[in-house]
């Protein structure tokens, strides 16, 4: 249900495509990437572990509502992401979490290993994709065979041609998963299992959600924000 992939101090690049448990097309505003605390992070896998994820980056839940809502979640439920240094492009290798590597490049999702292949080859062979730059040419190749990806393609680069699409969380956006979180996680007697709509497809590098990695990527973030901060 996902594509992307990043080449450190160089790009991102993230499709925006959510899909049904059928492979269908979802209309949402959901993103598949956030900024916060000068970070960005790329999402892979399911629906409710990225709103979550995204709701505490934004400061909509504390750790405690964090970590509780995290309990109700299906523990099939996939969840993936890259962490990317907003004003280098410099990827975090070692906070990441359900990511791969090839030829340089990290990629995530069920279309990411296409992504990075299609790139690596097309720069060391000197071609230019007819999309108009290798970035794109790689996103639309995943997108061919993984019909769970596709456009519009957010991408940012820090390296050659500079270039930025992406956007920072605005209100309307912080609004918008305020009212998913109140959906999903408030609107109930919490007892049973929370199953996400909107799924992700088979994906080499898809792990399954614990609350126990949740907490640990929790106090992950706390220290790595505190060294930044020293």
């Amino acid at each position: 249900m996902t594509t992307v992939i990043a080449k450190t101090t160089v790009f991102i690049a993230v499709d925006s495509l959510w899909t049904d448990i059928f492979h269908n097309p979802v209309k949402t505003q959901t993103k598949k990437y956030i900024y916060s605390e000068s970070e960005l992070y790329l999402f892979s896998g399911d629906h409710l572990p990225i709103l979550l994820e995204q709701a505490l980056l934004i400061g909509l839940l504390d750790d405690n509502e964090y970590l509780r809502f995290y309990e109700f979640l299906d523990p099939e439920d996939v969840f993936g992401c890259l962490i990317v240094e907003e004003s280098t492009g410099k990827l975090d290798a070692s906070e990441g979490h359900a990511f791969d590597w090839n030829n340089g490049i990290a990629h995530t999702g069920s279309g990411g290993k296409f992504a990075s292949d299609f790139y690596f080859h097309a720069e060391r062979q000197h071609y230019k994709s007819k999309h108009g730059c290798n970035i794109d040419g790689a996103l639309h190749h995943a997108f061919y065979w993984d019909r769970c990806s596709g456009l519009p393609i957010k991408k940012r680069i820090w390296k050659g041609e500079i270039f930025d699409n992406t956007e920072h969380p605005g209100l309307d956006y912080k609004e918008f998963v305020s009212r998913e979180i109140d959906q999903h996680f408030k609107g109930g007697i919490m007892n049973k299992t929370l199953r996400s709509s909107m799924r992700t497809s088979p994906s080499p590098n898809g792990v399954k959600i614990s609350v126990t990695e949740a907490k640990n990527r929790l106090e992950r973030r706390k220290a790595r924000l505190a060294r930044k901060a020293a």
